[in-house]
């Protein structure tokens, strides 16, 4: 098998990749360290299958002890979201054990996995649908988590792809993007953290840094701030610093120290269960980034029940939706029980007390429809972590 394998993908398939198009590379195989079954996951050369985050239970943490050439394959499932499951069962099957359910989960151990990870890093969900949207945050979360370290460490790690971008049938999986077309959370995500400039935060115990990646071809120059604040926004610490970063390359836009105790209004001593991170990245044309992370895993924060507010309003050929909450509300998503859209973006985290404007282009609309901007208001489906709890 392996003769036929490497005369296959090592000599008939190069040649004949050569014949027809000679500009394009060609790579007999993946993970492959460059042929001949020559240790094909070596990290030092060629392209690596990463599955311990997942598989083996390690938590997310794991990827940064791994500096990949290129990460071509890594993953981590979730559900899909509820008007998904529904297309496949009857009320007495909406339980993740139920024997449909599982008939529509081809990995038989995936449910534990989805409850051990949701143990290590959110409260028990009160009820299916929220246990749905919290393995889909919990995918993103984990996928972002793997991307952002190997682009802070471009030039080492070159790349990364994440297994799976879409569904053949109504499933849980590692899907992005469910067989009906719903971008899960990841999704999301994935626009920004692939995105040729962006954003993200390496936070240790007693320091943090803000790197931006940039892929853009050209030298970035800015301002960042990095704000430890409290659930009401009101910023505890702060720092900022001005920034240049080369084309093509990842680097430390602004770095903070952490104080041996964070002190809020009056001085009042603050627990890291109180207080969050967030990373703002002002560039010289005008536009801004921004990334949070916590102190703590989300199940130990002191999360208020948001109330956020939702004005829509039309806009051109569509929908101009301006959110605002009075408390920290991670992974904010929005969503039509009768209706399938796709948002500019979704399960974003609303970090300040500014308004938050999302917008949706009518050609977005994919499924249903509206009659005026108060419709569509009156039937948005607004949810967030700690609306989860019960």
């Amino acid at each position: 098998v392996r003769a036929d394998y490497i005369k296959m993908f090592e000599d008939i398939l190069p040649k004949t990749v050569r014949a027809v198009d000679d500009q394009t590379f060609f790579w007999p195989s993946s993970p492959s360290s460059g042929g001949c079954f020559d240790d094909p996951d070596d990290e030092n050369r060629g392209d690596t299958h990463y599955w311990m985050v997942w598989h083996g239970l390690l938590p997310f943490t794991d990827y940064q002890n791994h500096y990949f050439r290129f990460c071509s394959e890594f993953g981590f499932q979730s559900f899909p979201c509820m008007k998904t499951v529904k297309r496949y069962t009857e009320a007495e099957d909406l339980n993740i054990f139920s024997p449909v359910m599982e008939s529509h989960q081809k990995n038989n151990s995936a449910n534990g996995k989805l409850l051990y990870y949701l143990a290590e890093n959110f409260r028990y969900p009160k009820d299916l649908q929220s246990i749905l949207y919290i393995t889909q945050v919990l995918q993103g979360m984990a996928i972002k988590y793997g991307v952002e370290h190997w682009r802070r460490n471009r030039g080492r790690c070159m790349g990364a792809l994440y297994w799976q971008l879409n569904d053949n049938w109504p499933v849980a999986s590692w899907a992005s993007i469910d067989y009906y077309g719903r971008w899960k959370p990841l999704h999301y995500l994935a626009k920004k953290f692939f995105a040729p400039a962006a954003i993200s935060i390496l936070k240790k115990e007693d320091n943090a840094s803000v790197y931006v990646e940039n892929e853009t071809g050209k030298k970035l120059v800015g301002k960042a701030y990095l704000r430890v604040k409290d659930l009401y926004f009101h910023t505890v610490y702060e720092c900022q610093q001005k920034f240049g970063i080369p084309a093509f390359t990842s680097d430390v836009a602004a770095s903070i120290e952490f104080p041996a105790e964070f002190t809020g209004i009056g001085d009042v001593p603050m627990n890291r269960e109180e207080l969050f991170l967030t990373a703002e990245v002002v560039f010289e044309d005008g536009t801004v980034l921004r990334e949070c992370e916590t102190f703590v895993p989300f199940k130990k924060m002191l999360l208020p029940k948001s109330n956020i507010r939702c004005d829509v309003e039309r806009k051109e050929e569509g929908y101009l939706l301006t959110l605002q909450s009075d408390t920290f509300a991670p992974f904010v998503e929005l969503d039509f029980e009768d209706a399938d859209v796709i948002f500019e973006d979704n399960y974003f985290t609303i970090q300040s007390e500014e308004p938050v404007k999302i917008y949706l282009a009518d050609k977005d609309i994919l499924k249903g429809n509206f009659q005026n901007a108060g419709d569509l208001e009156q039937r948005l489906k607004i949810n967030t972590v700690a609306y989860t709890y019960a």
